[in-house]
């Protein structure tokens, strides 16, 4: 994972210095193959039974790809489709077969719904393009590529085979090793320092959920979308760092979700190469908005519940898709009727937070182990609690980080009395910084529009160093990514 002293400290600088090295001598073949290498220590880094899957499914990728391209199936449409819908139902039967089954789900490879969703695409682009002809070494590169492995983005071919294939071309730029590397801290550091924190929170109150209180369900409830989109956005950053830092681009995969005024615009910005993915294999196949608001609402609902049960195939994540797709639906279903009137006519921020407050409750499906442990959670919401007895169960939890350990501790030397206030200074403030860090522009957009001088200057060459040192002291607590688990 990106998160660990031995990718950061051994695995990145050696692949840096070994691209670099290659291309700078001019061997641009030689340094593709260096990466596909890596990537394929990287994915071994899980595991023996994880890697040999994934090897074994990347490989029956490989070959269908180099066979529909070759001179014989690019000439006949039935057999190239023939051979794309075999690899097709051979990757659905395999994240099947990890998904629906209680008993494999734990052993879920890492990763497995993204590389097979980018194998589909893959296969089916192949089948509807006879005159395709790559090179192999960038198709290998692109199916291997370990950036957006584990947990996306859901690249597609036009996103990394050309500049796979120019990458001869590619010269070493101080510039996009400088953008690679401040975007990969900063996501690291909204990893490290804003969702495992918020998850301290958020696990806490589930583990005591029979014995909690509206204030801590509140928190548990409200604080897992900001927790769930700075560990998923985070890593995205980070993917996107370490491919800019060796001279690539990956498309965009959060872009300001929580910023957005509708529930279309939420769903658009959040997750955008699945949403692409639906949308191009699956919603405009159906028929996209071509057929009447009913069919479209349908189409969009149908949409929302296969990506519920690509995340899991359990009763929750269905439940999830269909409350998330709802909104969506009910504006497609309303569009150009005067019952939107009101809706619209609220500020966007008040918008935004109504959605927002929808798309939580929707979460807590997702979230929950199963749907009794989230109808009791939101039952919670509805318990009266003094004030004096909230929050009894997270603050305690506060004591957990090393910074809010310190904080905490230097308050009750300088009065004992301010502990107890400290705890409750602290989560205010984390809440104050979560609220902040959703309303600002983001990463990618941050780092997109700084100029080249920015990143020599020297506050912000100590704020990174700052945000890496802290990031990097807080590995021995590290959890893994969310998104790990699809």
């Amino acid at each position: 994972m990106f998160q660990t002293y031995s990718f950061v400290f051994i695995f990145l600088p050696v692949l840096l210095a070994g691209w670099y090295l290659l291309l700078k001598k001019g061997f641009g073949r030689a340094a593709l193959s260096f990466l596909c290498l890596m990537s394929l220590l990287f994915y071994a880094s899980f595991g023996l039974r994880p890697f040999l899957i994934f090897f074994s499914c990347t490989a029956l990728t490989f070959l269908l790809s180099r066979l529909m391209q070759s001179a014989a199936f690019r000439a006949d449409d039935k057999k190239r489709y023939a051979l794309a819908a075999t690899g097709v139902v051979l990757n659905l039967a395999l994240l099947l077969l990890f998904k629906i089954p209680p008993s494999l789900r734990t052993f879920l490879p890492v990763g497995l719904g993204f590389y097979t969703l980018r194998h589909i695409a893959c296969l089916i682009d192949l089948a509807k393009d006879g005159d395709a002809k790559e090179d192999p070494l960038a198709s290998l590169s692109f199916l291997l590529f370990f950036p957006a492995l584990a947990q996306g983005p859901v690249t597609l071919r036009e996103d990394l085979i050309p500049q796979f294939t120019a990458v001869t071309k590619r010269p070493f730029r101080a510039e996009s090793l400088a953008r690679g590397l401040s975007r990969f801290i900063l996501g690291l550091s909204k990893k490290m320092l804003l969702a495992d924190t918020l998850g301290l929170f958020v696990d806490t109150c589930y583990a005591y959920l029979y014995r909690t209180e509206l204030c801590s369900a509140a928190v548990a409830v409200f604080l897992y979308v900001p927790q769930l989109y700075f560990d998923f956005s985070g890593y995205c950053d980070m993917a996107d760092g370490v491919s800019e830092m060796l001279g690539f681009t990956l498309p965009v995969n959060f872009d300001s979700p929580l910023q957005q005024s509708s529930p279309a615009r939420f769903w658009r910005h959040w997750h955008m190469t699945l949403s692409r993915f639906f949308q191009r294999y699956l919603y405009l196949p159906l028929g996209g908005n071509r057929k009447g608001r009913v069919r479209t609402a349908c189409n969009l609902m149908l949409v929302f519940l296969v990506s519920g049960f690509w995340h899991g195939s359990t009763v929750g994540y269905l439940i999830w898709g269909a409350l998330a797709g709802l909104p969506v639906c009910l504006s497609a279903l309303c569009k150009g009727t005067a019952l939107l009137a009101p809706f619209l006519r609220l500020p966007a921020r008040l918008r935004s937070l109504l959605h927002f407050i929808w798309v939580s409750i929707a979460f807590v499906f997702f979230r929950a182990p199963d749907v009794a442990t989230a109808l009791e959670l939101l039952r919670h919401l509805f318990l009266p609690v003094p004030l004096s007895r909230a929050f009894i169960r997270v603050l305690p939890t506060l004591a957990v980080t090393p910074e809010s350990w310190l904080i905490t501790n230097l308050s009750a030397r300088i009065n004992p009395a301010w502990e107890e206030g400290a705890a409750w200074l602290l989560a205010l403030l984390l809440l104050a910084v979560t609220i902040v860090c959703l309303y600002i522009k983001n990463v990618r957009r941050r780092i997109t529009d700084a100029s080249a001088t920015r990143f020599a200057s020297l506050p912000f060459v100590l704020f990174l160093s700052v945000l890496l040192v802290w990031s990097v002291l807080s590995f021995t607590g590290v959890g893994s990514f969310l998104y790990f688990r699809y």
